[in-house]
């Protein structure tokens, strides 16, 4: 009987092994997880609704210490549930000194509960901060491309359909629409809607008299400051959404530095950007906007100069490869059906990386172009 226990007791003795060395492991293994994320397996404290709402104003400030424009998207509600903000970075130094701050904060909210998660997508990145296991902030960062080039597409307002495709773009184009015509309003809210970035197209007197004498709505020499306000008031009705202007025509009327200060004086105050179109090569605008340290730009090349699908694509790769050169490059066109083509036809065949569509906003980051 002795003799038979013996195979009992071995088997007992190899069990009992394999079960201590399963238990070490897995304690080797729970002691590893907890230093890699100690928030998963620490008990969170309970965080007030006070707490949440300083610790979303400090992320915030973050954010906008670290990257371009800032945009709450999703803002927090009353209970400071979840939120969301979109911004732009300019490049992979700003994308990472924005994503090592990230880092930080979720480091210093660990023993609050939160955990913190960065993911990349194309030229977009994502960071979550998590509470317990939902997403209580995401923060959606776009990096701009390394050479930039801003097209603006003048004309709109007269006709919808014409507008349409440029509206309906699947790209950043920055959309310039007349201000005091019947359609003004609808294509600016649809293109805004659209995700366009929208211009007020001011029309300005032109040094041929012949070009002024069918325009009802038009900024001219010797002009009242009373009366440039009122016209700045008119359009910005008209079109709220604009955040920028640029001249329609206006060869006589930018060359003049006395009205070019008090129409650029007035705009300064709705905070927008002014683009001189240098429909003239004696134009001061752009040089009073500077004095003015209004945030200004310059037309670097007008696409569609001749109507032809072949030209405006070349003028196209003149822009893009400009922005090699200068960093970034400003492009006027009109809205009508053969710039749009020749638009789609390029960037269609466009594959260089470094040189992307940007709205002008994204360039106006200082005073200087």
């Amino acid at each position: 009987m002795k003799r038979e226990q013996w195979p009992n007791k071995i088997f007992y003795l190899v069990v009992c092994l394999l079960l201590g060395v399963g238990i070490f492991i897995f304690g080797s293994e729970l002691v590893r997880a907890t230093i890699a994320s100690p928030v998963l397996f620490s008990s969170p404290r309970f965080v007030s609704a006070e707490e949440k709402e300083w610790i979303a104003l400090f992320i915030c400030q973050e954010v906008e210490k670290n990257a371009q424009e800032v945009k709450i998207v999703s803002p927090p509600s009353t209970d400071l549930d979840s939120w969301k903000v979109k911004a732009t970075i300019d490049g992979e130094e700003e994308k990472n000194r924005l994503f090592q701050s990230m880092d930080a904060i979720s480091r210093v909210l660990a023993d609050f509960g939160f955990y913190g998660e960065k993911r990349e997508k194309g030229d977009k990145v994502y960071f979550y901060l998590f509470w317990k296991l939902d997403p209580w902030f995401v923060l959606e960062a776009e990096i701009l491309p390394q050479y930039k080039v801003a097209i603006v597409i003048d004309d709109l307002g007269y006709n919808l359909d014409q507008a349409r495709p440029f509206l309906e773009f699947p790209a950043k184009l920055n959309l310039s629409i007349f201000p005091h015509l019947p359609l003004s309003s609808q294509i600016a809210s649809l293109a805004a809607e659209n995700g366009k970035e929208v211009l007020i197209h001011f029309p300005m007197e032109a040094l041929d008299s012949t070009q002024n004498q069918a325009e009802t709505f038009l900024l001219r020499v010797g002009m009242a400051e009373e009366k440039v306000e009122q016209m700045l008031e008119q359009a910005f009705s008209q079109i709220p959404q604009a955040v920028g202007v640029n001249n329609h025509k206006g060869s006589k009327a930018t060359e003049d530095v006395v009205l070019m200060e008090t129409f650029l004086g007035l705009l300064k105050e709705k905070n927008c950007y002014f683009l001189d179109s240098l429909t003239s090569g004696g134009s001061v605008a752009f040089e009073v906007a500077q004095n003015q340290n209004l945030c200004s730009f310059k037309r670097d090349i007008f696409l569609d100069g001749i109507l032809t699908e072949d030209y405006i694509i070349g003028q196209l790769n003149k822009a893009f490869q400009l922005s090699k050169e200068k960093g970034q490059a400003i492009a006027i066109g009109h809205a009508n059906s053969v710039t749009f083509q020749a638009l789609n036809k390029f960037l269609s065949s466009w594959d260089d990386p470094q040189v992307g569509l940007v709205f002008l906003s994204e360039m106006a980051l200082s005073p200087t172009n």
